[in-house]
């Protein structure tokens, strides 16, 4: 089925091949259109990355009141070590988080804790950003990020590692999002990716990448103690996703993704509720320690 289901992103991707690899050569000068690019991450050991994910979502279900929200979160993810096959071990945690919530009559109330705040996970990543195994300090105790299951994450798979600027490439594959919630949410995803020229971005030269993509996601929700009070979501899941790449020190500078979720919600009891979640969310790159 997952096969089944990768083959028909793909080919859905490649219908719009043709006109995207036009418009990539209209909109590149000649020196860039020809010239061959490398992408990927360069993670050093000791460095700590800091990011502020802004964000604005809405989560519209069948039979509730719509749910917004606009969030301000802190992430930290600290380079750990490296693996054999030049793969890298990450920790990832969300250090901060405020946000301000309206749905039906109550408007506007401010939170400023989360339950996934100070839960420290790890990923086992190569320099495309394919991901390899995970862990979690604590992996029994269910929770879910604030922007859900399947809010988009920084470190997006780039794939293909070198490629001419006018020529677009195939990301595909499957992902384990540990950043995002406790049963961990899965995804089948295919995207089509492009190079978009240099950017200036906070004063920092980078390569511009976009990603068009289209998935399948799974994950359990917890709302209780015990297997009668766990519900599975199901999710149709089409993203939009441009990253801004350092040029010299391979990290994302800046990274927009905006996604619709349509989910289905799946209780013990077979009931099951529909709805649509919209998120837009910004990471921009707060502070970069690195080790000499």
């Amino acid at each position: 089925m997952r096969c089944i289901f990768l083959a028909v992103c793909l080919l859905s991707l490649m219908s719009i091949q043709s006109m995207a690899q036009k418009q990539i050569s209209d909109n590149l000068p000649d020196s860039l259109a020809n010239k061959r690019f490398c992408f990927n991450y360069d993670f050093r050991i000791g460095d700590t990355l800091v990011y502020h994910a802004y964000s604005r979502d809405s989560m519209i279900y069948d039979e509730f009141p719509t749910l917004s929200k606009e969030r301000n979160e802190t992430w930290r993810y600290i380079i750990l070590k490296k693996l054999p096959n030049n793969h890298t071990l990450i920790s990832i945690e969300m250090i901060g988080y405020a946000a301000q919530e309206s749905q039906g009559s109550i408007r506007n109330q401010m939170r400023m804790n989360s339950v996934w705040t100070g839960r420290k996970v790890f990923v086992e990543i190569d320099s495309t950003g394919k991901r390899y195994d995970i862990a979690a300090i604590d992996s029994i105790t269910p929770a879910v990020s604030p922007g859900g299951a399947f809010q988009p994450i920084l470190f997006t798979h780039i794939g293909k590692a070198c490629v001419k600027g006018k020529n677009t490439w195939d990301v595909g594959g499957e992902e384990n999002l540990i950043e995002n919630g406790i049963p961990v949410p899965l995804v089948n995803y295919a995207s089509l990716a492009r190079f978009t020229g240099y950017i200036d971005t906070l004063g920092v030269k980078c390569h511009g990448i976009q990603f068009t993509t289209t998935g399948q996601g799974i994950a359990e929700i917890s709302f209780g103690e015990g297997k009668d009070k766990t519900a599975t979501v199901s999710s149709i899941i089409n993203q939009f996703t441009k990253m801004e790449l350092s040029e010299v020190y391979r990290i994302p500078v800046h990274s927009m993704a905006t996604s619709e979720i349509k989910f289905t919600l799946t209780y013990p009891n077979g009931k099951k509720t529909k709805g649509v979640q919209h998120i837009l969310t910004h990471y921009t790159l707060r502070n970069y320690r690195f080790e000499k």
